[in-house]
């Protein structure tokens, strides 16, 4: 046999199944508040109200009243029966029960001329629809309070038909009673609904806050996925990129941390790093310039790229291209660098500028040396070929000769250095 405890979850979760609209809230705001009250008032009532309706009915039916027990059982029947129908709408379920009690409420005073019942029946569906249902619905269930009082009036002073009000209430008392009750209505309506009014406002903001920070937090959860998947972005191209790549303190020029190609371009392990400061990798004679020049690269804002001479842990002096730039590293604005091996651009350019000297060199000897004596052969010829059939005098083949032979010489200079600045290419 099932415990009472037992019966009522059943009979709770049952009321609550069929009771709940088919609405869905985002938030929890008054309506879903409101559907919640209603099946709370479904829930408790319906028990209750058998109750109280058995000694009633047994009474009435016992005094000749044969229509109010029989619509009061009607009522209890209908109400459950039609609240529970879930495909009709859950503000139509509301509605029908506020006319079915409205119906009652009048029925009971026009029978058995029971001003208190139909009263409080009036009062409580004012609690009811002021509870429940909007603001519109409350102002039209006061203003048919006051016609169902205003037709009962009228009904008592001309006495249109037989009813137990006329005997029991004079015109006089009733708009006594009636105008106490509704004054009584009214004031408890408009308190309930600016309780209603602070309670959704209080449930909106509080729904706004609680978006607000749902919000915030999926924001700031998104935020920390975008900064992870940076992290980790940023950690691979570091660690996997070709070029040398350090971060360093700028107080105490210590490595911070250092990649791959780093340690292989440089031969120092991950450790020997962290002990070591960048002026470790300068050659000697070069660390008290750079030393000079630092303070300014390490304070500057924007990236900055210079030629510098690094050496390995082998000895072994290259030149380096230099780009670096400020990075905030474990709450400190450090400095990341990335160093390229130019060294053999050096040597190709040193080389071109050499061969460059060379052929100036040479240039400047077709353009002048070769000049004199080639201008000195053409001289001689000239005074030979004029004097063609004279005697030739011999210090002018003495002249002809000297500067034919210093010309091969000059020819033979240039084409030395000719052949050499082709090997350096």
């Amino acid at each position: 046999m099932r415990s009472p405890g037992t019966v009522w979850n059943v009979y709770k979760k049952f009321i609550g199944d069929y009771l709940r609209g088919t609405e869905s809230y985002v938030i929890e705001d008054i309506h879903r508040w409101r559907e919640q009250l209603f099946l709370n008032i479904v829930l408790y009532s319906t028990p209750l109200s058998l109750l109280a309706l058995i000694p009633s009915v047994i009474v009435l039916l016992a005094n000749g009243y044969i229509f109010i027990p029989a619509f009061d059982v009607f009522a209890l029947l209908t109400i459950p029966l039609f609240t529970i129908v879930k495909s009709v709408r859950l503000r139509y379920r509301k509605a029908y029960v506020v006319v079915i009690f409205y119906m009652l409420a009048v029925v009971m005073m026009a029978s058995i001329g029971s001003f208190g019942m139909g009263s409080i029946y009036l009062l409580a569906l004012s609690v009811f629809i002021a509870l429940l249902f909007s603001r519109r619905v409350l102002i039209g269930s006061v203003i048919a309070n006051f016609i169902i009082y205003g037709a009962f009036a009228f009904i008592i002073y001309f006495e249109l038909f037989d009813t137990p009000l006329i005997y029991k209430y004079s015109i006089e008392f009733w708009l006594i009673f009636s105008s106490n009750f509704l004054f009584l209505n009214l004031a408890v309506v408009v308190t309930i609904r600016l309780i209603i009014r602070g309670l959704e406002k209080t449930i909106v903001r509080e729904a706004g806050l609680r978006a607000s920070l749902e919000n915030e937090v999926n924001e700031k959860e998104q935020l920390n996925k975008q900064l992870i998947d940076s992290e980790g972005h940023y950690r691979s191209l570091f660690f996997r990129n070709p070029s040398p790549m350090w971060i360093y303190d700028v107080e105490s020029l210590r490595f911070l941390q250092v990649n791959i190609a780093a340690v292989r371009k440089y031969g120092y392990t991950r450790d020997e790093f962290r002990n070591m400061t960048i002026k470790d990798i300068r050659p000697g004679e070069d660390v008290p310039d750079f030393l000079k020049s630092i303070q300014n690269i390490d304070d500057s804002q924007i990236p900055t790229t210079y030629t510098v001479r690094h050496q390995t842990k082998s000895g072994e002096i290259f030149y380096a291209e230099v780009r670096g730039s400020n990075i905030p590293y474990q709450g400190k604005d450090e400095r990341l660098i990335i160093a390229r091996d130019i060294t053999d651009q050096i040597e190709y350019t040193k080389a071109i500028e050499k061969q460059n000297a060379l052929l100036r060199e040479i240039a400047y000897m077709q353009s002048h040396i070769v000049r004199a004596p080639l201008s000195r052969i053409l001289g001689l010829i000239y005074i030979v070929t004029s004097n063609i059939d004279k005697e030739i005098d011999r210090e002018v083949i003495q002249y002809l000769d000297e500067s034919a032979k210093e010309l091969d010489e000059v020819i033979k200079g240039i084409i030395a250095k000719t052949e050499d600045a082709n090997r350096k290419m």
